[in-house]
């Protein structure tokens, strides 16, 4: 069965594809979108045409668990209609997919260019975009170029964080 991972953008289907690579495979195909409500009409309608499987992984756009569980009950009931059966899976990443660059301290020096002591990181984890734009000087489209830097060694590290594990075990 053919499985879509349906990202909010470029540079989260980027990342995903160099954090799942030793994992793809044929049947996995990656589709980007232009923001969440595109990527839940393209979810929708992959999963209303019976495809294959579709995992939607998207930014929380918070750390708050009440607000987290709201955006997956209404994200689950959209899916829903489109799919009684259910064939997909939801993956939220809080507060956003720039947040995996800050929850190993190998990763985040490196991302960093330079060492961060534990309060830095945690501040950096609970706000990302802010962090890539206070140590790297990154906006939307410069942050992509980020994606070529990571070695395989950086890759790796980050394929052992919960989320990205949680992640691979579905694909």
């Amino acid at each position: 069965m053919k499985k879509y991972i349906v990202t909010e953008g470029k540079f989260d289907r980027l990342l995903l594809e160099k954090l799942l690579s030793d994992n793809s495979n044929s049947i996995l195909e990656f589709v980007e979108s232009n923001g969440f409500s595109a990527a839940i009409s393209t979810a929708v309608t992959l999963l209303s045409s019976n495809k294959g499987k579709v995992i939607f992984i998207a930014d929380a756009d918070t750390n708050d668990e009440k607000l987290i569980r709201e955006k997956l009950g209404q994200i689950k009931f959209l899916l829903n209609h489109a799919s009684p059966s259910h064939n997909y899976e939801i993956v939220l990443i809080a507060p956003e997919i720039e947040t995996l660059f800050f929850q190993d301290e190998d990763v985040a020096k490196v991302i960093a260019k330079r060492e961060l002591n534990d309060f830095e990181i945690k501040l950096a984890a609970a706000s990302p975009r802010e962090a890539l734009k206070l140590y790297r000087n990154f906006d939307a489209k410069k942050k992509i170029s980020l994606i070529e830097e990571l070695t395989s060694d950086i890759v790796y590290k980050m394929r052992q964080l919960p989320k990205v594990r949680e992640i691979i075990a579905i694909v």
